[in-house]
């Protein structure tokens, strides 16, 4: 009962940290929580999509299943798509590396 109770509180901290850290990147975008969770397909909301993913895995430690429910149910391939897609772009593209950092950054990791 006692890991099923830590793994309840580990899981009510993560999803905590992790919608500050949804909230601020949506506030950085100026695009809205709901968007981001969203089947949108706009530029600025995928890419903040995207990264919101990238950081969950690499940061919360979250299983694919995990991160794919909370941004709208999607499968976990699709996650692994984002994933991928969005570390090849952050080594090509200085604004979304720029971005990215500055969340790892307010991640303090």
């Amino acid at each position: 009962a006692e890991a099923t109770q830590q793994a309840v509180q580990s899981n009510a901290k993560w999803t905590k940290n992790f919608d500050l850290l949804v909230d601020m990147v949506a506030q950085y975008y100026g695009i809205s929580v709901q968007e981001l969770k969203s089947e949108s397909r706009k530029k600025e909301i995928t890419n903040a999509r995207q990264i919101l993913m990238l950081l969950a895995k690499k940061y919360f430690q979250r299983t694919l299943e995990r991160i794919g429910e909370y941004f709208g149910g999607k499968g976990h391939a699709a996650v692994i798509y984002a994933i991928n897609n969005t570390e090849k772009k952050i080594k090509k593209d200085h604004d979304m590396a720029h971005d990215y950092e500055v969340f790892v950054d307010r991640l303090g990791k």
